[in-house]
């Protein structure tokens, strides 16, 4: 199925923006699967982040839109595929993401030129399209608003969740896995996570890889 971004007053306004849309478009047509982050910050790290931790528990991942694009035809079911996505006119996918992640969306982040609103309902489209779950920053309200427009589960980072995958109790990361419920914890001097914003977005990319099947013990690893 075919999931065009309808226009919006966000503007393919560069070459480099078409190409990314190319690519986001190919990818998509990939038989792996598509994580897609979103935000106006904190996006690369957060795409870094998952493809690290999906790689090192085993599963084939290409992290990046460039690299997707070179190798998204080799791929197979059960692979992942892992970049970050901005609001773009022109994008269109032929099937929708498995996953979507929202790190931030913030005012003062925002491109020059490119509107709070659109920036948001380009956002908002992306969440319905995603076909498993959507996780969220549970510290970012506009994230966590944007993601309850989802029609799939959602899952908030932090405590602002009652049953998080992924939440900080005081200095220790506590993550969940959602099928079996078996916890890992490790301690955050322990990891290369540092200040509170480098933190909030290693609970979204931690619950990302939850969602995918990694385990606890191996995020934490």
């Amino acid at each position: 199925m075919m999931i065009s971004e309808p226009m919006s007053p966000i503007a393919l306004r560069t070459g480099e923006q078409y190409r990314r849309a190319a690519q986001l478009t190919s990818a998509s047509a990939s038989p792996a699967g598509l994580v897609l982050i979103a935000g106006t910050s904190g996006r690369e790290l957060c795409r870094d982040l998952v493809g690290h931790l999906l790689a090192s528990a085993g599963r084939r991942t290409v992290t990046g839109l460039l690299e997707a694009a070179a190798k998204g035809p080799s791929m197979r079911a059960g692979d992942r595929i892992v970049a970050d996505w901005v609001p773009t006119d022109g994008t269109a996918f032929e099937r929708g993401p498995v996953l979507v992640a929202v790190t931030a969306l913030r005012s003062d982040e925002l491109p020059q030129s490119w509107e709070r609103d659109a920036y948001a309902a380009g956002t908002a489209r992306l969440v319905r399209s995603a076909g498993q779950a959507v996780v969220a920053n549970g510290r970012d309200p506009v994230a966590t608003g944007l993601a309850a427009m989802a029609r799939v589960p959602v899952y908030l980072t932090d405590a602002i969740d009652p049953a998080p995958l992924a939440v900080l109790r005081g200095d220790r990361l506590v993550l969940r896995e959602p099928d079996t419920g078996a916890r890992g914890v490790c301690a955050l001097p322990d990891t290369a996570l540092r200040g509170n914003w480098q933190v909030e977005i290693g609970m979204v990319a931690a619950t990302v890889a939850l969602l995918s099947g990694v385990r606890a013990g191996a995020v934490v690893d």
